[in-house]
């Protein structure tokens, strides 16, 4: 079984492990943001689309 490392800011981020973690903050940082801001969290796509909207900002 595949054991993912979690954002220990947000809690919602999910990474195969600390490489990956380090790679994706870059990506991650914005939305985290918005993680711990908002209790409800959308659906994956949402969370896409929000992903490719920020990188394109």
């Amino acid at each position: 079984m595949l054991h993912c490392r979690r954002c220990h800011a947000c809690h919602k981020g999910m990474f195969c492990n600390k490489k990956c973690q380090v790679l994706g903050w870059k990506d991650h940082r914005s939305e985290c943001k918005a993680f711990k801001s908002h209790d409800a969290i959308a659906n994956i796509e949402v969370r896409l689309l929000g992903r490719i909207v920020t990188r394109y900002k």
